[in-house]
């Protein structure tokens, strides 16, 4: 699906909409190199056009201030899935018929990791990115869900009673937003991973566009992941 020169999306007309809080930045894209494996990014409206089939995941997360091992900075907690496939991912799944990509975010956080959608949700402004896949007619749309830490761990002490805990999702992790002295080991162990779908591009744009990563250590990191062996 062809982007043109946008470089970002535009907001909907008042009065039609709320606007997105995080409006697509092709910037980021195009520095990270993300469009790859057949998906190229676009905004939400484009990707709902097309008539594939659509998924849609969430990042959860959460700014912080931690330093992990009392050496690496962590400016936020991002929460990653371990699927059913072996793949990593996020929370999130395929839409039912007639909901929107966000009801289908909130719906499938219910199921896979036991959030309370009273209290914490996604709207069609959280939307982040999507990707859209033309040989497979896939769309992968990606929301962000901005919590407290103190928010975050409930949700992750409360995910192995989810209903789907043991089942699509074998359970929850986060992921390493540093990389180690040598420059191999955190993220890019991380990123040498496999991930689902785009997954791996929308966590990296998602960290970039929200300020928790910033675009050149996330290229360092991609480079380093190339040279990932074992321990």
């Amino acid at each position: 699906m062809s982007t043109g020169s946008r470089n970002v999306e535009k907001k909907p007309a008042v009065g039609t909409a709320e606007p997105y809080k995080h409006p697509l930045d092709l910037s980021i894209v195009e520095k990270l190199k993300l469009n790859q494996h057949g998906y190229e990014a676009c905004c939400v409206a484009h990707a709902l056009a097309t008539g594939y089939r659509h998924v849609a995941h969430v990042m959860i997360w959460a700014p912080t201030d931690t330093m992990i091992m009392r050496r690496y900075k962590q400016k936020a907690v991002i929460m990653a899935v371990l699927r059913y496939d072996g793949y990593l991912g996020f929370p999130g799944g395929t839409l039912d018929p007639g909901e929107t990509p966000a009801q289908a975010v909130n719906r499938e956080m219910r199921e896979e990791v036991n959030v309370d959608t009273s209290r914490f949700s996604v709207s069609e402004p959280d939307h982040l990115i999507s990707f859209a896949n033309a040989a497979k007619q896939f769309v992968c749309h990606f929301y962000s869900l901005r919590l407290t830490l103190d928010e975050l761990l409930a949700i992750e002490k409360a995910a192995i009673g989810s209903l789907e805990h043991g089942h699509e999702t074998l359970g929850i992790l986060r992921v390493p937003l540093y990389t180690m002295a040598e420059s191999s080991r955190g993220l890019p162990v991380f990123l040498a991973h496999k991930f689902a779908g785009a997954a791996r591009e929308q966590l990296l744009y998602g960290a970039v566009r929200l300020g928790v990563l910033d675009a050149d250590a996330v290229l360092d990191a991609l480079k380093a992941a190339q040279h990932v062996g074992y321990t």
